[in-house]
C-alpha cells in the first residue's frame, strides 16, 4: 500500500521558442530500499517537449570492456539528463537511402570511468519511410552546425546493454524539459516486500503489479504538480495520460 510520495527536486527549462509537437514522459526507478515491510522507491520523472517527431533506434556491439563502459556511461547519464553527455562525440553520421550508420566515441570526463581515447561504438539502423530519412538528414545538418556536439542536438530516449548488444534510441533535442526527482513510500506485507527485494537485487526490476501502482502514482503526482513548475518557462502543462498498464506485448 502506497503511503506517500516525496518530491525532492524539480527543474524546468525551455531551450528554444519553436512550436511544441507533443509531450513524451519517461519514469525511471533509480533505486529501491527495503527495511522490513517499508519500501522506498527513488525515481526520476522526465517530461520532454519535442518540436520534431520521430525516434531513431540504433543497434550496435560493445565488443570490449572499454566499449561497455562507454555504453554504460551513456545509459546512466543520458537517461538521467535526457541528453548524450558532452564528452560523447559523434564521429560518423552517415545517411544512406534506407540506412543510418552512427559512430559514437568517448573523449574523457572528470566524473566518468576512464575508458581511453579509442573507446567507440558503431551503431546501425534501417530507416523506414521518408519521415525517418528526413529526420536523419535534419539531424545530420544540425550536428554539422553544432560541430558534432551531440549534447546540443540529440535526446536519449532509451539506452541498454545486454551482453555485447548495445541499443540506443535517439530523438531530436526538445523545446524544453521538466524533470522531477523524489521517493515513493509503501508499506507491504512481508511476503511482498521480500519479492520486491529479491527482484530488485536480481535484475533491478519490480514485480509487475507493484510496478503498475508505483508508475501510476508517480505519473499522477508529478503530472499534477508539474503544472505550476512549467508555467514560468512557458511550457504546456504535463497532462496526466491514461493509467499505465504493464502486460505481455505478445498477448492478443
Amino acid at each position: 500500500m502506497i503511503t506517500g510520495i516525496r518530491i525532492d527536486k524539480v527543474e524546468a527549462w525551455r531551450e528554444k521558442m519553436t512550436e511544441m509537437k507533443g509531450l513524451d514522459i519517461n519514469i525511471s526507478v533509480d533505486n529501491v530500499n527495503i527495511t522490513g515491510p517499508e519500501v522506498q522507491v527513488e525515481f526520476t520523472y522526465v517530461a520532454t517537449y519535442p518540436d520534431k517527431a520521430g525516434i531513431l533506434s540504433l543497434k550496435g556491439r560493445a565488443a570490449d570492456e572499454a566499449q561497455k563502459l562507454l555504453m554504460s556511461y551513456m545509459a546512466e547519464t543520458g537517461l538521467l539528463n535526457g541528453r548524450l553527455p558532452a564528452s560523447v562525440k559523434v564521429e560518423r553520421w552517415d545517411v544512406g537511402a534506407a540506412t543510418l550508420e552512427v559512430e559514437l566515441s568517448f573523449v574523457g570526463h572528470p566524473s566518468s570511468p576512464v575508458v581511453g581515447k579509442g573507446a567507440a561504438i558503431r551503431f546501425k539502423t534501417g530507416l523506414v519511410g521518408d519521415e525517418q530519412h528526413k529526420l536523419a538528414m535534419e539531424l545530420k545538418e544540425q550536428l554539422a552546425a553544432a560541430k558534432n556536439d551531440a549534447s546540443k542536438v540529440l535526446t536519449v530516449r532509451n539506452a541498454a546493454l545486454t551482453g555485447a548488444d548495445a541499443l540506443l534510441d535517439l530523438a531530436p533535442a526538445p523545446v524544453g524539459v521538466l524533470r522531477m526527482r523524489g521517493s515513493l513510500l509503501s508499506h507491504e506485507e512481508a511476503k511482498q516486500a521480500k519479492e520486491i527485494s529479491a527482484g530488485w537485487a536480481a535484475d533491478r526490476k519490480l514485480p509487475d503489479a507493484f510496478s503498475e501502482l508505483v508508475l501510476n502514482a508517480i505519473n499522477f503526482t508529478c503530472g499534477t504538480n508539474g503544472v505550476l513548475v512549467v508555467r514560468p518557462v512557458n511550457l504546456a502543462p504535463p497532462m496526466v495520460p491514461p493509467r499505465i498498464s504493464l502486460g505481455n506485448a505478445n498477448q492478443q
